[in-house]
């Protein structure tokens, strides 16, 4: 039994849903149990199967003696139906009887939750988009060769389950009329569907599209499709431990033996939701698709349970509402949020409850509660663990390096820059020495001629794009800064700017990396679209925190982040496993040898 998606998120939530005139999989009773007869056709896997029905492969194969992995085309299986309640609008053509059968419910059920229908004994005709509550009823899994007709819009929901959008999105289509700047292929990234199919589902005979078109749009992510499923090998970089007096030990997880119950906090905003996806919006889609990726890539590894999603910033599902509502009471795991209000909310709950507590971005101002939260685990390192690891790795060269600290007098610099030199001295030999050199003394070390490591450790954007343009016509001076300068505009997107420097980082976006490399090709032959960070982060902790949290597996690094946890007593865990990268002609490469 593999770890399911339980809470698909789509990121046309603002659009409403509909149950359309379709054809379905016969329902068939037996022994009591309604099930789906699911007709193979191409392209169907047992996996697929489960994850659209919501049933576990372990259970369709129970339910269908002498099955395999291996379904084979043209032949029929057994999927256990399952009941939830939810509103429907009718369409034309619709009736009382019909909408029973079509659900598997009684008259006298759809009577009883819909009293405005009935005149006394007798059921009135129904109204094209009149709501109706289907209570308890199974929704119904779609024929994929299915011709699908425009019909009314409404929105489905699972009223009666944990799985607050456990939508059966083989039933469900949006029509998305077409607006200026809108090209085929960036829709397609949009709704995880290829272009191909889109053309051939709206009769497109080219990727030309023009503003009022409507496109025809079903919504059903093709994740049985994806060939990105391989688990990095099990051989895993060596990292020198890093000797941070605030993490004196290794932290051993305690192991979790059971199907795991892991809520993942994103930003949607789905009350708000305007194409392009922008900011944290965009930051959100992106990890989506990244943990969906490395759920498929875990479930061989004796991990099971649900993975549930959801939208912080909408009004249903915010961390108050959700924490007073308790659906989120027996977790075993969280993963997000990315917003520092959000993080400390979440974080206090973690506390009480003793809920592991996964944050993928930095958090720029923790209070002390959260700081004395042991259950919370930062992806991202804080400044002073990357000043450590700086002083570490440049104390080793210093004999054969002389190395230079860059003081820019700064009030906001001085407290790292102190912490830089006490570092170094703590590792250095003892002939080893750093320089300290203000403004005018770094324009002379600029232009020397023998090997030089020049160090800087400030915020400022000004100090460093004027050091940057110093430096980077001296093949002989090597530059080492901080993680946080790949981030700012004026680095990574200004020509002018343009320099090279190594930093040190739990995370680094290698394109150029074998296994990233062939990630890559796969995804993109997948889903249409690049790599970004955020999709690898999604992906990373996935399929390189989990494992080793939950079941003891090794620690492995992922193909962006690499993880190393230390224990501090009655302190969050902070991750000391950076490495040592580099920012060259705009691109991120690792320099520890990991290929």
């Amino acid at each position: 039994m593999g770890i399911n998606r339980i809470a698909h998120i789509v990121f046309t939530l603002m659009i409403t849903w509909g149950y359309i005139a379709q054809n379905y999989h016969p329902l068939i009773e037996k022994n009591g149990i309604w099930y789906h007869e699911v007709s193979i056709k191409e392209g169907m896997t047992l996996f697929s199967i489960s994850q659209d029905l919501a049933v576990s492969s372990t259970q369709i194969k129970a339910d269908n003696s002498g099955l395999t992995d291996q379904v084979l085309l043209g032949s029929k299986i057994l999927v256990r139906a399952t009941r939830s309640t939810f509103d429907y609008l009718v369409a034309k053509g619709d009736t009382p009887f019909g909408i029973s059968k079509k659900f598997a419910i009684t008259m006298d059920t759809l009577a009883k939750y819909n009293p405005s229908i009935m005149d006394g004994l007798q059921f009135k005709s129904l109204v094209v988009n009149q709501k109706l509550k289907i209570n308890q009823g199974i929704k119904r899994y779609a024929l994929p060769e299915d011709i699908i007709n425009p019909a009314p819009e409404f929105i489905a929901v699972d009223s009666n389950t944990m799985s607050f959008r456990n939508f059966d999105f083989s039933d469900t289509i949006i029509h998305y009329v077409i607006k200026n700047g809108d090209k085929l292929s960036e829709i397609s990234k949009r709704y995880l569907i290829s272009s191909a199919r889109l053309k051939s589902i709206n009769g497109l005979t080219s990727s030309s599209i023009k503003p009022g078109m409507t496109l025809k749009i079903p919504i059903k992510p093709a994740v049985s499709q994806v060939s990105v499923h391989t688990i990095p090998g099990k051989e895993s970089p060596v990292h020198e431990p890093i000797i941070n007096k605030s993490t004196p030990s290794t932290y051993v997880p305690k192991q979790l033996n059971k199907a795991l119950r892991i809520g993942v906090f994103l930003p949607f905003n789905r009350d708000s939701m305007v194409f392009p996806l922008k900011g944290y919006q965009k930051f959100a889609f992106e990890f989506y698709m990244g943990v969906m990726v490395g759920i498929d890539s875990i479930k061989n590894l004796d991990i099971n349970g649900d993975v549930y999603f959801f939208d912080y910033h909408s009004k249903e599902e915010s961390i108050d509402q959700l924490i007073r509502s308790g659906k989120i009471d027996r977790f075993d795991l969280f993963i997000g949020p990315m917003h520092p209000l959000d993080c400390e909310k979440l974080s206090v709950f973690s506390a009480e409850k003793g809920i592991p507590l996964i944050l993928p971005l930095p958090v720029s101002s923790m209070s002390q509660n959260m700081q004395r939260n042991e259950h919370v685990f930062m992806v991202a390192s804080e400044l002073s663990n990357q000043v450590v690891s700086l002083a570490q790795l440049l104390a080793k060269q210093s004999l054969t390096k002389q190395v230079v600290l860059f003081q820019t007098g700064l009030s906001s610099d001085t407290t790292l820059e102190n912490q830089f030199v006490s570092d170094f001295y703590d590792y250095a030999p003892k002939n080893g020495r750093v320089l300290i050199a203000n403004e005018s003394m770094i324009k002379a070390f600029s232009k020397t001629s023998t090997p030089l490591n020049i160090v800087c450790i400030s915020q400022d954007k000004k100090q460093v794009l004027n050091l940057l343009k110093l430096t980077r016509s001296n093949p002989q001076v090597s530059l080492y800064g901080l993680r946080e300068w790949t981030e700012w505009k004026e680095v990574n997107s200004v020509l002018e700017n343009q320099g090279t420097f190594d930093y040190m980082s739990t995370t680094c976006f290698d394109l150029e990396n074998s296994r990233v490399k062939n990630f890559h090709k796969a995804f993109r032959v997948s889903y249409e679209t690049d790599l970004s960070k955020s999709v690898l982060l999604g992906y990373d902790i996935l399929t390189g925190f989990v494992p080793w949290f939950t079941r003891g597996l090794p620690m492995r690094d992922g193909l962006m982040t690499a993880f190393e946890y230390g224990k501090t007593v009655d302190y969050y865990h902070s991750n000391v496993g950076l490495v040592n990268c580099q920012f060259k002609n705009f691109k991120h490469e690792r320099k520890d040898g990991w290929k």
